[in-house]
């Protein structure tokens, strides 16, 4: 298996997805995709997302997100009302094949990709939760996984909406590094935007967002590439058109309140959300 692109949480946003497919394409990024997560979700465009999430089954690169999971089962009254909203919008989108084809999407797959053995899970892993791995508490969860993983092994979260890697270094002292944010390189500031891999280490890779970034001051998809022969992980931002999405937004037959936080989500003044 040559690259891998990784793209999770898509959230039903097909105007994003389809430039990062272009972008793909294009620019010869990747040989194959894996889908970890999220294909549906927060957007407008469950119907279109649900025929993917058929295809990519059939191919074995998919596995299940929350939102998912949430279309199966929504939430009940306890869990946040955005949640509840858009769990039973999507819930009413599936046939009786969708329902069946989400019960059957695994919620672990492993890869060999070159030399790298690759587990790939949503917001668990080998009975290790990965849900914390986020902005606020990321590395108390991924230091915590790091210990499980064997040296030479990758830990894919999809449930990591900002990208990044982690690693343990000598001894217990973990190393954290935010894709996309700027680091010092020959004296200035640039977005850092790879990460080499050794065989002698783990890794936790946080492979963003698609469709719904959650990084404060980003609105681009973004996506990673495992390149096995430059023992590489890349991470790509994507442009897309942004006011097709939150228009079709608009339209959807939801609460308002959560039509507007959904349209906020896409924009680079965020709130922080954990959703």
């Amino acid at each position: 298996m040559g690259r891998v692109a990784f793209l999770a949480n898509v959230h039903s946003n097909a105007t994003a997805l389809e430039a990062v497919l272009r972008h793909i394409i294009r620019e010869k990024t990747a040989e194959s995709i894996f889908f970890a997560g999220n294909l549906i979700g927060w957007g407008p465009d469950t119907d279109a997302c649900l025929s993917l999430l058929r295809a990519a089954y059939q191919r074995k690169s998919i596995i299940a997100g929350v939102h998912e999971q949430y279309a199966l089962r929504p939430p009940n009254h306890e869990t946040d009302a955005h949640i509840q909203s858009i769990a039973q919008w999507n819930k009413n989108k599936l046939s009786v094949d969708d329902y069946f084809l989400l019960e059957a999407l695994p919620k672990e797959q492993h890869l060999n990709v070159g030399r790298w053995t690759v587990h790939v899970a949503y917001n668990e892993w080998d009975d290790y939760p990965l849900g914390g791995v986020n902005p606020r508490d990321g590395r108390i969860v991924a230091a915590t996984v790091l210990h499980h993983i064997p040296k030479g092994e990758i830990v894919v979260a999809g449930c990591a909406a900002t990208p990044a890697v982690y690693t343990l270094e000598t001894g217990e002292r973990m190393s954290e590094l935010k894709l996309g944010e700027p680091v010092k390189d020959d004296g200035l500031y640039k977005p850092k935007v790879s990460y080499p891999l050794t065989s002698d280490q783990s890794f936790l890779i946080g492979v963003g967002s698609v469709g719904q970034t959650r990084i404060i001051g980003e609105d681009r998809a973004s996506y990673v590439v495992l390149d096995p022969d430059k023992g590489k992980v890349y991470l790509h931002f994507v442009d897309y058109d942004h006011m097709k999405t939150m228009g079709r937004i608009g339209q959807m037959d939801i609460k308002r309140e959560t039509r507007t936080w959904m349209q906020t989500m896409l924009t680079k003044d965020k709130p922080e959300s954990l959703h």
